[in-house]
């Protein structure tokens, strides 16, 4: 008989998940000034050393798939004993508890994007001439007037987007990464059942994380990543789940692991993927990620001295303390309404201000982050807290229908009769 998924494989450790707020917020606010840098021109406008990491806005991204893949499977396993994962409710309650999470906001922002579309474009245009004289961005490439019709419009309400080229990167450029990260949800109660539900079937894990390698080193080449056009297609970014399934799984086993549910093995060869198909900067996001995590552990087998962790366990809860808490309750509305009210406050201090170039940028960037901070906080507790609550509500109903389909697979098993002969 197989070992259900309460059987560990490994050595459960404790884990301290608190610094992934403080990191949701950093990589939030990455992304916000990488966009703020690009759409006033970048280089063009301004060079300052390592300008080059502030524009690779691909690195927080790549840390928001790790921890997503990361808590996916940290709740999962431990809701495992009220929800057991065989259950059909189960399924559905974890997709609707994240569509109750995202969707409200999603919808509201990609209706601003599209409806506002014309006035947006035109105002990022006059903040590139204004800055640089052209409308080249920060990324070396001139910025388009983009109409989006009704396709794009509803794509992108689907979560679908992320399958078209055309649209992957579109009138809410953020959004294309919700896609993927949809994609993900939708694959994971599968990737679960199939290979971390019961001990048996972890050894399959073993062919996933190669699959997952050969996948994300083919997709740039098949269909184009970024400025590099691939052999099918070009799409601009990496919008579809075989791209990132690598780093998606990296997450998921840096949690199996340390709740003790696959051995240390697997995850060490799902780090030598992320080592040869990522950039160097993701590398070292995903090494902080996993050195965060099992600092505890690394201290008490003594790989790492006292001082050393005491130095790192202060950084750690920098990442970790209660404003860290704060500011990752608005990271996603930071994430997915910074362009939208960018074009607007910043031609507003351009219009309103006569002040050098260099001074208008700075004096945007306080009043652009501030009202950023004053929007997002207003969405959290209007939008995304109330449906949050919501969904909690709601999922306690399904909890009832999941106990009364308990009791009756426990009173009463699957029984097949014998098919009449012919």
């Amino acid at each position: 008989m197989q070992k259900e998924e309460g059987n560990a494989v490994g050595e459960a450790v404790k884990l301290n998940t608190k610094y992934l707020d403080g990191l949701r917020f950093w990589f939030a606010m990455w992304v916000v000034l990488d966009h703020f840098y690009a759409f006033l021109g970048g280089n063009n406008f301004f060079s300052f050393p390592y300008s080059w990491t502030l524009l690779n806005g691909a690195v927080p991204v790549d840390g928001f798939i790790t921890i997503t893949g990361f808590l996916m499977m940290y709740h999962y396993v431990q809701r495992q004993a009220q929800e057991p994962y065989h259950y059909p409710p189960t399924i559905w309650k974890f997709w609707l508890r994240r569509l109750y999470r995202l969707y409200p906001l999603y919808v509201i922002a990609i209706l601003a994007a599209f409806i506002f579309n014309d006035q947006l474009v035109a105002a990022k245009h006059e903040i590139l001439k204004f800055f640089t004289g052209d409308v080249i961005t920060g990324f070396n490439m001139p910025y388009g007037h983009y109409q989006p019709g009704l396709k794009n419009l509803l794509s992108n309400l689907a979560f679908t987007h992320g399958f078209y080229a055309e649209f992957a990167v579109g009138f809410l450029d953020p959004a294309w990464s919700l896609s993927l990260e949809m994609q993900f949800y939708f694959v994971f109660p599968f990737l679960y059942a199939c290979f971390f539900a019961a001990e048996r079937r972890i050894r399959w894990v073993g062919l996933l994380i190669p699959a997952a390698f050969v996948l994300a080193f083919a997709m740039p080449k098949l269909f184009g990543i970024y400025g590099t056009a691939g052999l099918f297609n070009h799409f601009p970014v990496p919008s579809i789940l075989f791209y990132k399934l690598h780093l998606f799984l990296y997450g998921m086993l840096l949690a199996a692991v340390g709740l003790g549910k696959v051995k240390a093995r697997y995850l060490f060869a799902s780090l030598l993927t992320v080592l040869l198909v990522q950039q160097r900067l993701s590398i070292v996001m995903v090494l902080v990620i996993t050195l965060f995590l099992f600092l505890e552990p690394l201290k008490q087998k003594k790989i790492i001295p006292g001082v050393v962790y005491k130095w790192l366990a202060g950084v750690r809860w920098l990442f970790g303390n209660r404003l860290s808490a704060f500011g990752a309750n608005l990271s996603y509305s930071m994430y997915l309404i910074h362009l939208i009210l960018f074009p607007v406050v910043v031609t507003g201090v351009i219009h309103y201000t006569s002040l050098s170039k260099l001074d208008t940028a700075l004096v945007a960037l306080g009043v652009y982050l501030a009202v950023l901070f004053a929007v997002s906080t207003a969405l959290y507790y209007a939008i995304e807290k109330p449906f949050i609550a919501l969904g909690k509500k709601r999922m306690k109903a399904w909890d009832r229908k999941l106990d009364q389909m308990h009791e009756t697979f426990s009173a009463a098993p699957l029984q097949f009769e014998k098919a009449p002969e012919r």
